[in-house]
């Protein structure tokens, strides 16, 4: 369960941002920063690539799954749970003259090759999803992807097709999980009386009824933390609020996503295991920098590439979340 959401400044420029939500919290599980350079080979599970640009993003060590990341040109993206993802069999492919790839390292894969929308696209339709993992002993996990790119455009990718990718170009610039992002899109249709504008009054035959205080403009929208809900919730949060400067637009991206921040506990699948947020990350696409909110600390963390590149180099690094900062921090001082 993820929610993400694209914004663009007053002076045009694109903001991303995502929710990292699961049963299985990221950082106990070993989250970190990742910085992959591009002058070294990826040896992948999907196979052995050479990298055009640098990247970073939230990730494992010791492997390229990549929750989400942005590349010095621009193109940014992230994995989201998908319950109706495919895999195709790997002998199957040879006929179809596809690319066998590995889903959760696809993050890694487009961001180290692609720098538009485009690219992405015409790449994914020469790939196929196989049977293979980068945790083996948790089994293949569902996902789709999204790419904003330096021009802030999206695109949805979806392995609905034995393994091989249905490709949404016209997007809202903000997605969720299941179901099909083309069934949001038509599930928008319900939601066409929403408006940012307070009805200050309504006339019942002789009877005048005035609003209570504002916001009703968006009575009706949902508030539960489904997938269906939460797309709707941060399609038209993030489409109506004002645009703001650079300098404020990660921060009132972040305000956009506080209703769909999932608590612990309010989500359960079992009496012990259920949904919650582990972090929001937030990305200034022009600035190649994450802002990055761990939910347990409360606490900002914030990291650029151009910083990663002038301290390390052509060199591979990764990086821990202190939980337990009480301060504004940069990772790299």
């Amino acid at each position: 369960m993820c929610t993400a959401a694209t914004i663009h400044s007053l002076q045009n420029h694109p903001f991303w941002a995502r929710t990292m939500d699961f049963p299985i919290d990221f950082f106990e599980s070993g989250g970190e920063v990742l910085y992959l350079p591009k002058a070294k080979p990826l040896e992948m599970l999907s196979g052995t690539i050479t990298a055009k640009y640098d990247f970073f993003g939230m990730g494992l060590p010791n492997s390229y799954m990549l929750t989400d990341g942005v590349n010095e040109v621009g193109l940014t993206g992230g994995l989201f749970f998908f319950e109706e993802a495919t895999w195709a069999n790997e002998a199957s492919l040879k006929k179809k003259d596809k690319v066998p790839v590995v889903l959760d390292e696809l993050v890694s894969y487009f961001l180290a090759q692609c720098q538009s929308i485009e690219e992405v696209g015409a790449l994914a339709t020469r790939l196929a999803v196989i049977e293979k993992s980068t945790s083996p002993e948790n089994g293949l996990t569902p996902l789709h992807l999204m790419f904003t790119d330096a021009n802030g455009r999206s695109i949805v990718l979806e392995p609905v097709e034995n393994g091989e990718f249905t490709i949404h170009y016209q997007t809202t610039g903000t997605m969720t999980n299941s179901p099909t992002y083309d069934w949001h899109v038509t599930n928008l249709r319900n939601y066409v009386n929403l408006s940012d504008y307070t009805i200050a009054k309504s006339q019942v035959g002789d009877l005048t009824i005035k609003d209570i205080e504002s916001g009703s403009g968006l009575l009706g929208l949902p508030g539960d933390y489904t997938s269906p809900s939460r797309f709707i919730k941060i399609t038209m949060l993030t489409k109506m609020m004002n645009q703001v400067s650079d300098e404020q637009a990660l921060n009132a991206l972040y305000t956009a996503f506080h209703s769909v921040i999932i608590p612990k506990g309010v989500e359960k699948d079992t009496p012990t295991v259920g949904d919650s947020t582990s972090y929001w990350a937030g990305y200034d696409i022009k600035n190649r920098r994450l802002q990055l909110l761990p939910i347990a600390s409360q606490t900002f963390t914030t990291v650029s590439l151009d910083e990663l590149q002038h301290a390390f180099g052509d060199e591979p690094q990764h990086f821990p979340i202190n939980l337990n900062e009480n301060l504004y921090h940069h990772i790299v001082e």
